[in-house]
């Protein structure tokens, strides 16, 4: 519920805030097909992000797949890459439910107290694979 580009509402900040201050988000992203009649490009694909806690959801389009929607919405600090701290002033942990996509296990790699809890349905994906590639009679 927040853009990158003009002012939010007070509603939609409160939204986000609340959001972001969510210690489990569900976190997911998917292609978008955003008309661009004023470029002359026609369609674009864009990324729409969703990430939701326990009491909101907050939707974020980019035109980038990259980490950077995420480390904004998650508060992760640019140059530390590390987690911001708790509205306390303490460390902050963070367990964020996704599926596999790279972006989620990079964080993970360069943040300390982010957890990556992959989503079961995910998981179990792989072992459905490795059962079919090894069929017994």
């Amino acid at each position: 519920m927040h853009s990158r580009r003009g002012a939010a509402g007070p509603a939609r900040k409160a939204i986000t805030q609340r959001s972001r201050g969510s210690w489990h988000p569900h976190a997911d992203e998917t292609t978008w097909r955003v008309f661009t009649p004023g470029d002359g490009d026609g369609p674009a694909t864009w990324w729409l992000w969703v990430f939701l806690g326990p009491d909101t959801a907050c939707f974020v389009m980019d035109p980038t797949p990259a980490g950077g929607v995420l480390a904004r919405h998650a508060g992760i600090e640019e140059q530390t890459r590390q987690l911001t701290p708790d509205s306390n002033g303490g460390p902050r942990r963070l367990v964020i439910s996704s599926d596999f996509y790279p972006v989620y296990a990079s964080a993970r790699k360069k943040t300390d107290d982010l957890i990556n809890l992959y989503r079961w349905a995910h998981t179990r994906r792989h072992f459905a694979r490795a059962g079919d590639a090894n069929p017994t009679s």
